[in-house]
């Protein structure tokens, strides 16, 4: 698979950018196949990712710095460096830094599917705008251009109140972007694909 993540960028040494969601999580990509999509992840001292579910994939974390709290189907499990664990496909899942340090960890999703082509996203829009990384607005563009492209979601919230807060965060996003011109990001972007793919 030919992707953003797997072409070296003009400008771009070796290493991948490291996109920030928020400042309290941080996602730096190493490989991105049609098997597999990996990346380091760092959480923040406190950070919660609410409940969630991952409904096509499989999603493998190695505990590299710090400690983890995860719940998996309601049951509670603290990892530790070296320690790593598997989230089968589907099952509902929240993760949280309870410690005051910061905690990293190397993440796997198998098979890829459309989940590396999010980020993939995030590559070529902080490209684009490297100033943009951490904002919320790097966050939406990620999300709107992805829906134009059609990929295939790669988190669901697992509660009515998170699919909720996320269906009601949708539809102004979308409207904001569609106000903002963000289709011609879009079309930047699917010809930046194209040309790779032809490459």
């Amino acid at each position: 698979m030919t992707s953003y993540l797997s072409a070296k960028s003009p400008g771009r040494d070796s290493a991948y950018t490291a996109l920030s969601f928020f400042g309290k999580e941080t996602f730096t990509p190493v490989l991105f196949s049609d098997d597999v999509f990996v990346f380091d992840w760092e959480i923040s001292p406190g950070h919660q990712v609410m409940e969630h579910i991952h409904p096509n994939v499989e999603e493998t974390f190695r505990i590299t710095d710090g400690e983890v709290t995860f719940v998996i189907d309601g049951k509670t499990n603290t990892a530790q460096t070296g320690d790593e664990l598997t989230i089968p496909r589907g099952v509902t899942h929240s993760v949280k830094n309870n410690s005051t340090n910061l905690a990293k960890c190397r993440v796997t999703y198998s098979p890829a599917r459309d989940q590396g082509k999010f980020f993939d996203v995030g590559m070529f829009l902080l490209d684009e705008s490297p100033e943009s990384n951490g904002t919320m607005s790097l966050v939406f563009k990620m999300m709107f251009v992805s829906k134009q492209m059609n990929y295939e979601d790669f988190s669901t919230p697992a509660t009515f109140t998170g699919k909720l807060i996320f269906a009601v965060l949708w539809a102004p996003v979308k409207l904001w972007g569609d106000l903002a011109g963000w289709r011609k990001i879009t079309a930047r972007y699917r010809e930046t694909y194209r040309n790779r793919l032809a490459s």
